[in-house]
Formats: C-alpha cells, structure tokens, sequence
C-alpha cells in the first residue's frame, strides 16, 4: 500500500490504539475491543470534525492519523500526553 492511500480501517492491531486514543479525549466509550464498529466510526468522525481535518468522515488517513497522534502523544499502548502513562 503506498503512503498517500487512505485506510478506511486500521491496520491490524491499530484498531485498539485508535480506541484508546478517542478515549483519551473522552470521544470513545466502551471496551478497547479492537473492533472497528460503527461508534468508532462516529468518535473518529467527531474528532475529525472537532479539528477541522478535511479528510473523508470516518476514514483514519495520514493527517487523521497526525492529529491524533499530536493530541495523545506518539507512543502506543499507555502513552498518553505530558509524558504520563494514560488515563485510566
């Protein structure tokens, strides 16, 4: 897949990143179950209208993807902004 392609899903294993993420900002509730279900769907949608990003509703693309990592911090699992360990 080339680098300018949109993901309309996340890669394997990115799914639950995504959801922490969202919870982070209090956009996604519920259980960090890896599924990319419609109310993942609507809290990416929601952030993306939140911060202006252009990119189609709902599709976790490049700028989607810097946005919230800029918000949350670059690291995965547990990292979370202000160099703490996540919000539990």
């Amino acid at each position: 897949m080339a680098c300018d392609q949109l993901l309309v899903r996340p890669a394997v294993g990115e799914d639950e990143d995504l959801q922490r993420r969202l919870r982070r900002l209090y956009l996604c509730f519920g259980a960090t179950d890896g599924d990319f279900g419609p109310f993942l769907e609507a809290a990416l949608s929601s952030f993306q209208r939140l911060h202006d990003i252009a990119e189609e509703r709902g599709v976790y693309g490049p700028t989607t993807r810097a946005a919230l990592e800029a918000k949350t911090g670059r690291g995965g699992r547990g990292s979370g902004s202000g160099g703490r360990s996540g919000i539990r």
